[in-house]
């Protein structure tokens, strides 16, 4: 910080107040947003809710992958041993186009960033609050 500038980032940078409400499934997350989201309009506070499933958002970066070679994941066969890294390092296709979407299992971590790059990508498009 320099001689004379302000140390109170709150003044020079536009806020953003975020509540996330991560778990598993069917633990009352719903409930929770419904209610923090009725007790701010009550205070007089503006709120979006921006839906992100880290789920199904993977499995689109699986289908993704399909469409790129399969390096990334695999489809675990019933009956069959997983294959080793060499194997999934190769890729897949499959038979008619048709990707089979779930099991899936990732490989790596590129599947994993590219899913949460989108998570933070949509929380760093929600607007501004007006103060």
């Amino acid at each position: 910080m320099r001689d004379g500038e302000d140390n109170n980032c709150y003044k020079r940078f536009p806020q953003r107040d975020l509540i996330l409400v991560a778990g598993r499934n069917c633990v009352g997350k719903s409930t929770a947003i419904g209610q923090i989201k009725e007790t701010l309009r009550q205070k007089g506070v503006d709120c979006d809710e921006v839906p992100f499933s880290l789920y199904k958002t993977l499995l689109n970066k699986t289908i993704e992958d399909d469409g790129t070679g399969g390096k990334n994941h695999f489809h675990p066969v019933p009956g069959k041993p997983e294959p080793t890294l060499e194997e999934v390092l190769k890729g897949h296709t499959h038979i008619n186009g048709n990707p089979p979407t779930e099991p899936f299992t990732t490989v790596g971590k590129t599947l994993d960033d590219k899913m949460l790059f989108d998570l933070f990508q949509s929380l760093s498009n929600l607007p501004y609050i007006k103060v």
